[in-house]
This record gives structure tokens, C-alpha cells and sequence, in this order.
């Protein structure tokens, strides 16, 4: 059985590539806001508000990683 900073370890040596970094950055923003959203006692209104700021973290997220990647690539290319 593996220890919890084993698995923690492998989690980080796989993040090598831009795309891992995506993943891993979209992981802890959903894992964040599941846990708030369906733990706390909330009303459907606010549930609605969680759902939308849950889009537009993705959103974010999604446009700092292409950002990040193209001004990487860039910089290769020239």
C-alpha cells in the first residue's frame, strides 16, 4: 500500500506537460467547488451562482494554460 505522499509525489511527476497542468488546475477547481456546492446547505439560487462561477473558473483556467503555451511556444519558435 502507498502512502499518501507517494501518491502525491506521482500526481506531481506527471504534471510534465502543459496539458497535465491543465488537468491538474481543472481538478482542483472542480474538486473545490463539489465540495462546497454539494456540502454546504445552500439554496437552489445560490447552487445556480456556484454553477456559473464553476464556468467561469474553467473558462479561466482554460485561457491562462493556452496563454502560458503560446507564449512558451513563441518564445521557442523566434
Amino acid at each position: 500500500m502507498k502512502t499518501t505522499a507517494s501518491k502525491r509525489a506521482r500526481v506531481i511527476t506527471a504534471v510534465n506537460t502543459p496539458l497535465g497542468f491543465f488537468v491538474l488546475a481543472l481538478l482542483i477547481v472542480e474538486a473545490f467547488l463539489a465540495t462546497v456546492l454539494v456540502g454546504a446547505e445552500l439554496d437552489s439560487n445560490q447552487k445556480i451562482t456556484g454553477m456559473w462561477l464553476g464556468i467561469i473558473l474553467f473558462a479561466l483556467v482554460t485561457a491562462a494554460v493556452f496563454a502560458l503555451v503560446w507564449c512558451e511556444n513563441k518564445g521557442v519558435r523566434s
